[in-house]
């Protein structure tokens, strides 16, 4: 919701890569020291994200186009999230659970949250000379019992 604090956790545009935070407010490794705050600071964002979801399950898509293109930055990213997904997961108290997966992993996980049939749709566009363009549909309706 907040891109300004989103950037934070862009770790490809740590300091000494390639990329900086529009907002001049750069991310900071995940350390012992720092990881109660940042999860809680990130965390804070997912909360307000999933305010506009109808289920208890958020897609937090990371990075964007062209990105993963080197070991530093997967490192980066994978490293950093662990971090925090390792805080969060094993303390109770935030009752949330953050995890790495596929947008499969999601839908499944959306289907079962919200007992509902889900249909998923991908759709690829592409304009000559442009990047391409992905375009999803989703369609859910209540299971019938019975």
């Amino acid at each position: 919701p907040d891109p300004k604090v989103c950037c934070q956790f862009d770790f490809r545009r740590l300091p000494g890569m390639r990329l900086v935070c529009p907002w001049r407010i750069n991310p900071v490794r995940i350390t012992d020291g720092n990881v109660r705050d940042r999860s809680e600071m990130l965390l804070d964002q997912y909360r307000k994200k999933a305010q506009i979801y109808r289920t208890n399950v958020v897609l937090a898509p990371l990075g964007d186009d062209f990105r993963y293109d080197t070991v530093q930055e997967i490192e980066a990213q994978f490293n950093n999230y662990g971090a925090i997904m390792n805080h969060v997961n094993g303390d109770p108290t935030y009752r949330a659970k953050i995890k790495f997966g596929t947008l499969s992993d999601y839908f499944e996980a959306m289907r079962k949250s919200a007992g509902r049939v889900c249909v998923f749709q991908l759709f690829t566009w592409h304009q000559r000379g442009s990047s391409c363009v992905f375009f999803f549909f989703l369609f859910c309706k209540t299971k019938s019992t019975g």
